[in-house]
């Protein structure tokens, strides 16, 4: 179960296995990023540019089986290794901006619960789809990290 915030946001948090500072460079790192990049199995990243600086940009697709998709945005705040924001839209579709805040609070030197706040989607729809997105790139990134 998802707890949402409203109709327009959503929270996802999970504990991963992993120090904090390699899941916050797993959001950054464009090639740690690529890895993991996916909410379904068989899907796949190969595009992730990533500025990561206050005012930066990043572009990152999904490649899924309904085609490729890109996501991009401007890093608004980042503290390490605790707490990265930034806007994201989907430039084709009708997400024309959201806001991320992704929290890292590390549980022990090599445990991390990482939440995940969306907010500002359009409708209950989008909410719903993001979550489900979300959600099943936090399983892929603990793969990843936790290996």
């Amino acid at each position: 179960m998802i707890p949402f915030d409203s109709d327009s946001s959503l929270r996802v948090t999970r504990i991963i296995k992993a120090p904090q500072e390699k899941v916050y460079d797993a959001f950054i790192v464009p090639e740690l990023r690529k890895q993991w990049w996916a909410s379904k199995p068989g899907y796949s990243c190969t595009v992730c540019e990533i500025d990561a600086r206050v005012g930066g940009d990043y572009r990152i697709n999904m490649i899924t089986a309904e085609g490729e998709f890109f996501a991009v945005g401007t890093f608004r705040e980042l503290v390490r290794p605790e707490k990265q924001v930034f806007t994201w839209s989907w430039p084709t579709g009708e997400v024309k901006e959201s806001l991320v805040t992704l929290l890292f609070k590390a549980i022990d030197a090599n445990t991390t619960e990482l939440t995940i706040l969306h907010e500002k989607l359009p409708s209950t729809e989008y909410r719903d789809l993001h979550a489900e997105g979300w959600t099943g790139c936090m399983a892929s990134l603990a793969g990843v990290v936790e290996s």
